[in-house]
């Protein structure tokens, strides 16, 4: 079994004393997320143990759910951000290099369209100068 679910249950008059303690709430819900984040444990084994734990632990178990979809949403922001920016990056290099240099191969917009950030940058930097697409993808 899950050895952290299973302390956390041995331990039950003992988180209910940490729940009760001043900030006690925030300390117990650094415990849960551990439980939901870094252990085996399943979520409804979690819920389960704070039914278990009484009111000041369901205020902490909420707080920590509140937290990880928060750090969630922020995550999938970020990469959904990143994930745009490069798209707008390669669009832009593409076009940029099919007026310069014509129709461009297939291997040329797989290559483009699977860059990162830092290559996309760096081709888009080349471009003016360059006199063919071996000169923009030199290394």
């Amino acid at each position: 079994g899950d050895v952290a679910a299973e302390l956390a249950q041995s331990w039950q008059d003992r988180m209910r004393e940490v729940a009760d303690a001043p900030n006690g709430v925030a300390a117990l819900g650094t415990v849960l997320r551990y439980l939901l984040e870094a252990s085996e444990t399943p979520p409804e084994r979690v819920r389960n143990l704070v039914r278990q734990l009484g009111p000041r632990a369901e205020e902490a178990f909420m707080t920590g759910a509140q937290i990880l979809r928060a750090e969630g949403k922020a995550e999938g922001e970020a990469k959904g951000k990143a994930e745009g920016e490069a798209k707008g990056k390669a669009d832009t290099l593409l076009k940029l290099l099919e007026l310069k240099f014509g129709a461009l191969p297939d291997s040329t917009t797989r290559n483009v369209r699977g860059a990162t950030l830092e290559q996309l940058d760096s081709w888009i930097e080349r471009i003016l100068q360059a006199t063919s697409l071996e000169d923009v993808f030199a290394s």
